[in-house]
């Protein structure tokens, strides 16, 4: 579904992302795995701007923004990326 490439540290390494029949799983490179992990258990939400969300891997816009905290740097984000839902209108944001 989707593929992140980043540096932790002075290592580069990946992650990708695949989801089917609403389940989310993640493979790449042994530091990268234990990152996301350790993101996934952390108990804080994830997002951007108004946009939070519960740390879920069958969540793909909220696995996608753990996939990030994973890297001190990131290098090439490609594939089917989630988006953010618009806001109904008169909603404040």
């Amino acid at each position: 579904m989707f593929y992140v490439k980043g540096k932790i540290d002075e290592i580069e390494a990946s992650l990708e992302y695949t989801w089917k029949d609403g389940i989310g799983s993640v493979d790449g490179d042994d530091i990268a795995l234990f990152m996301f992990k350790t993101a996934l258990e952390r108990e804080r939400l994830v997002g951007k701007g108004i946009h939070h969300l519960a740390r879920n891997i069958n969540q793909p816009l909220s696995a996608f923004y753990m996939m990030q905290e994973c890297f001190t740097e990131l290098i090439e984000i490609k594939g089917d990326i989630p988006k953010v839902e618009a806001l109904p209108e008169g909603v404040i944001g």
